[in-house]
């Protein structure tokens, strides 16, 4: 049934409707300028890179997004805003959502061409589920997951490969003890900038891969949570920083010796390969050895690599999806309690 409203009605409802888009607008006007000012700034910033450096991943600097929604959480906190207590829901769907959000996010950073894509992409994305619902991960996913990896990066030492490293392995131990020993020192200043205790400070401070860092903290028994996104923090600034300088500055060097030609996927190998890898494992996990599920199937394609009996290639797609079952462990971990509260800790992460 319609009703007729005099004119002065609708000129009051007109006013009503104005003046609460006003107060709408007016309570919302930081996160309107915030990411208006991060678009006009990352679109600056592209152009300068691809125009002025040639810079040919010049898309990268849509990274800074999550630092923005990082902010946006902050600011959310600050005035208190209400959150809604999720509706239970059984395991095994939330297992299958949280994948499903963790191979899209995996995806949508692979077209975007960033580095560890799919790990990357498939933690932001749980992370930003878990914001919202609950999120889990079958128990299975990390250990198998590891798994892949160990036996992907193993499968790439060839013997070249593996004369190559072993020739610059003084330089590589050399490095290694740098990062160790500038881990110990600026584990000292992140541990009182970010409130942590010094295990997990020296974790968080230690330059090395989110994954590794990660599980050998879960194996130290620090912080995880704490340690991912660190580690996380550090790959964005990195990734922001490091490849535009370095491709401005620095001159191409040869890396072919590193290289190892493909080894074509053959499944009945690839199928013995992973029950070796998972047999390698488990005397390691009963010495108690950190990461047992990735050091056992890695040296074991090392060694078949090495001496040429590698039964067959570990597909890049089975890589990815091992990435994404480990970014989506790591992702359930940054839970909204625990990113609301590390303002600190995200500062100290750049910083170091």
């Amino acid at each position: 049934m319609s009703q007729d409203f005099s004119p002065q009605q609708s000129l009051q409802l007109i006013q009503a409707m104005i003046d609460k888009t006003k107060s709408n607008m007016g309570s919302n006007r930081f996160y309107f300028l915030l990411w208006g000012w991060t678009v006009l700034a990352a679109i600056l910033v592209q152009f300068f890179l691809k125009v002025v450096l040639d810079y040919r991943h010049h898309y990268l600097v849509w990274l800074v997004t999550f630092v923005t929604f990082f902010i946006t959480i902050m600011h959310q906190r600050r005035e208190g805003s209400g959150l809604v207590a999720p509706c239970p829901a059984p395991r095994h769907r939330i297992q299958l959502l949280t994948m499903a959000a963790a191979a899209l996010g995996g995806g949508l950073m692979h077209l975007l061409h960033v580095p560890l894509a799919w790990m990357i992409g498939a933690m932001t994305a749980t992370a930003a589920l878990a914001w919202h619902r609950p999120v889990a991960v079958p128990g299975w996913a990390r250990p198998a997951g590891l798994i892949f990896l160990g036996l992907g990066l193993g499968s790439t030492f060839t013997g070249p490969v593996l004369a190559a490293v072993t020739a610059a392995l003084p330089v590589m131990l050399g490095c290694g003890v740098l990062a160790i020993l500038s881990g110990l020192v600026v584990a000292q200043l992140f541990t009182r900038m970010a409130g942590t205790d010094l295990q997990t400070g020296f974790f968080c401070a230690v330059p090395g891969g989110v994954i590794v860092m990660a599980v050998l903290a879960q194996e130290a028994r620090a912080s995880v949570a704490t340690v991912t996104l660190a580690q996380t923090m550090r790959v964005l600034v990195v990734v922001l920083t490091f490849p535009p300088l370095l491709g401005w500055l620095a001159p191409h060097g040869d890396f072919s010796d590193f290289t190892g030609a493909r080894v074509a996927v053959w499944w009945p190998g690839l199928a013995l390969m992973v029950a070796a890898g998972l047999l390698a494992s488990w005397p390691l996990r009963l010495l108690g050895l950190a990461n047992p599920w990735m050091l056992g199937p890695c040296a074991l394609g090392i060694t078949l690599a090495a001496t040429g009996h590698l039964p067959s290639g570990v597909p890049s797609g089975l890589v990815d999806a091992a990435q994404v079952a480990m970014g989506a462990s790591l992702g359930t971990r940054l839970t909204r309690s625990f990113l609301m509260s590390s303002r600190r800790l995200a500062i100290a992460s750049v910083i170091s």
